[in-house]
């Protein structure tokens, strides 16, 4: 009875450490949309919180746009989307993995962006990178795994043991 037992709890560590290090969280990666522009000049929603290994994916919906990283007009060098286009098929990807957080490091894992032509008005945005919160609310795919499997191990021990009860 041992055997099934230590093939748990060697599962169980194996999801524990995928937990641990957010490599659960990189196969559960979202993508996040981002209007640019339409009836008036503005991203939308222009404020996003992601998560490590998320794509923000900025889709022009209208107007003579573009998207670049920092503050007031000032680009940080960061991410750019390029030239302003007007073409409503123009769309821009950023993945904002560990490996670009770790090329591109701001405080508190704030990227601000803005429209080179419309930042004066108030076309401007910010992803926040949350490093410490899984990528699933609550404990997170991988986590929900880890518990349902302590508590799985935890009655198939005392199942395999004379009389259905005894310390694991």
């Amino acid at each position: 009875m041992t055997k099934p037992i230590r093939m748990t709890a060697a599962v169980v560590a194996a999801v524990g450490a995928m937990v641990a290090t957010g490599s659960a969280n990189t196969a559960l990666a979202e993508t996040h949309t981002v209007i640019v522009g339409g009836a008036s000049p503005v991203f939308m929603p222009s404020d996003i919180v992601i998560s490590v290994g998320d794509t923000v994916h900025w889709d022009w919906d209208g107007g003579v746009h573009d998207v670049e990283s920092g503050v007031g007009g000032v680009h940080d060098g960061k991410f750019d989307s390029g030239s302003p286009t007007s073409d409503t098929s123009t769309t821009f990807d950023v993945t904002f993995d560990q490996a670009f957080l770790d090329a591109n490091p701001m405080v508190n894992n704030e990227y601000p962006y803005y429209c080179s032509l419309h930042f004066g008005s108030g076309m401007t945005g910010t992803v926040t990178v949350q490093t410490d919160v899984p990528a699933v609310s609550g404990l997170g795919v991988a986590g929900m795994l880890l518990v349902g499997l302590v508590v799985g191990s935890v009655m198939f021990a005392r199942r395999g043991r004379a009389g259905g009860c005894g310390s694991v």
